[in-house]
């Protein structure tokens, strides 16, 4: 037997083709092949056999067209429109809060008046002697939150007896009231 001198070269494999085609829902079993370049896709373009398609790259995202901007009537119609709902907004918030308002001033102001001048009088006298006292007693002590309390007492009665004095014309002698306030608040500014 004569021997070939030259070397046989294996014939490259071709890939099978697909009787069925695959379904959308399965993945396939193998691996897709890379495109490939050279002698193998001379090959399998002999055998009638197309190359694979190289794979879509997966990572890449896609970008959707843009739309076209909205016209400026279009925005400037927005604005104004949205302008105008907080206006009406607003107004109504005000329009009604501005007559509940009303009414109970009107209210309050009947309350005040019902109040007996005689009633405040009394507590506004009761609470200038509570704080005169306090004051006296805290004086030669030094106590500088008894001084403050009787300080608070005297200017809680004097608006009040201002108040009665709008009410009924009546005026008050506050003179021992005012000098203890006036001796309180020196002694408190000495203890500071």
């Amino acid at each position: 037997m004569p021997q070939d001198t030259q070397p046989t070269r294996p014939m490259p494999r071709a890939p099978q083709p697909r009787l069925t085609p695959p379904s959308s829902n399965t993945q396939p079993k193998t691996r897709p092949m890379p495109a490939a370049e050279g002698p193998t896709t001379r090959v399998l373009q002999k055998a009638g056999i197309k190359s694979p398609r190289p794979e879509r790259n997966l990572t890449s995202r896609s970008i959707p067209k843009q739309s076209k901007p909205p016209s400026p009537a279009l925005l400037v119609a927005g604005i104004v429109g949205t302008l105008l709902l907080m206006i009406v907004i607003i107004a109504a918030a005000a329009g009604s809060g501005v007559s509940i308002h009303r009414g109970r001033a009107s209210n309050t102001e009947k309350v005040a008046s019902k109040e007996e001048p005689a009633t405040l009088e009394r507590e506004a006298l009761a609470d200038c002697e509570k704080g005169r006292d306090l004051i006296l007693r805290s004086y030669n002590t030094g106590d500088r939150t008894g001084l403050q309390r009787g300080v608070d007492l005297i200017i809680k009665g004097n608006t009040a007896l201002e108040r009665v004095n709008q009410m009924t014309g009546r005026k008050f002698d506050t003179r021992p009231y005012n000098e203890a306030l006036k001796m309180a608040r020196q002694k408190l500014m000495e203890l500071k």
